[in-house]
């Protein structure tokens, strides 16, 4: 009975998610004037939507796979002086996940603050012995929801991020998991297509304020003094605003960003993502774009995708898609998890 239960329970559960999509597959966000992308209008616009402050003079590295991304981080976690807090959606047994468990447990054993969250799904794999091994030196642990969870939809509302920030003025975020995919430089299908940055300055601090949403709802803990350094700019750096999603159900400020650039976009729009099944009105909007004449091109997965799942229901809006002039092309060389 209580299988037939948890059954008639988890049944109910995907009929009224299933049901709430197809409400909202047609629905999208009007906007009068949209203000054209990269003018301090549509920067306006951004921290109004987002609550997302413009931060001036930050020095900005891009990182393109493996390669590039893991030693820069190693090389920042191993240059703490006073905390490393890191989050990570993906935590997966693995030479990699050693690298970044012995990195984190030196540091920790030379005094500095170390704050570990990974997230109760994504990471569920781990090899627990690592993460005891890992505690017995002084680094925080904690997992974010982990199973069993009173609530189903919490089941599917995890903490998808990857942030580490390294004595509260460096940071990094992006796409790189925690494990033997990430490694290496896309050169085949074993070895993933990512990017990933690198932040110094202001912005740090949004960064950090990432980690702590997560990290107080995991632990309780509010962290606050050596986290929270006085942060100084570079002079002539980049402009960064950085802009959070939430692990909720509802439509996001991010989601309304999204469409505020695309109707905004004036002559070109240029789309990266690893996984690319658009309801509805999404597509309305690109379609939008590219028939008042904006170059619009999207880069999606092609054959080595690990979803496959996602990549046929994408390819149902290629149609129409193509048919408003919408370029699209699949990345073929390797497993192309980059946003």
């Amino acid at each position: 009975m209580a299988g037939a239960g948890l059954g008639l329970g988890l049944s109910g559960f995907v009929a009224a998610r299933n049901w709430r999509y197809r409400r909202a597959a047609a629905r999208g966000y009007d906007l009068a004037d949209p203000p054209a992308p990269g003018t301090d209008e549509f920067n306006r616009l951004v921290e109004a939507i987002t609550g997302a402050p413009a931060r001036e003079n930050n020095r900005v590295r891009t990182m393109r796979n493996g390669d590039e991304t893991f030693p820069a981080m190693l090389e920042a976690i191993g240059s703490a002086e006073r905390t490393v807090d890191f989050a990570t959606y993906i935590y997966w047994t693995s030479t990699t996940a050693d690298d970044f468990a012995e990195a984190l447990m030196e540091r920790a054993r030379a005094g500095v603050e170390v704050n570990f969250l990974m997230d109760g799904w994504g990471s569920a794999t781990i090899d627990r012995d690592l993460i005891r091994r890992v505690e017995t030196t002084g680094v925080k642990v904690a997992f974010f929801r982990p199973p069993p969870l009173s609530s189903a939809s919490r089941w599917n509302n995890r903490m998808h991020r990857r942030v580490l920030v390294v004595d509260g003025k460096v940071g990094f975020a992006g796409g790189v998991g925690i494990a033997e995919q990430w490694t290496g430089n896309a050169e085949d299908p074993d070895h993933w297509r990512e990017t990933h940055v690198k932040v110094e300055g202001p912005a740090a601090r949004d960064l950090l304020g990432a980690f702590l949403e997560n990290w107080t709802e995991a632990t309780g803990v509010v962290l606050t003094g050596r986290h929270l350094p006085e942060l100084a700019g570079f002079e002539g750096g980049a402009r960064v605003q950085v802009t959070r999603s939430s692990s909720s159900d509802a439509s996001t400020a991010t989601e309304q960003l999204f469409y505020a650039a695309i109707l905004g976009a004036r002559h070109r729009l240029t789309i990266t993502t690893a996984y690319f099944a658009p309801r509805r009105a999404f597509v309305d909007a690109l379609c939008a774009s590219a028939e008042r004449g904006v170059d619009v091109q999207i880069l999606v997965n092609g054959g080595p995708i690990d979803k496959h799942v996602v990549r046929e229901a994408g390819q149902r809006s290629y149609g129409r898609l193509l048919e408003g002039g919408v370029r699209i092309f699949e990345y073929q060389k390797a497993m192309l998890h980059a946003k």
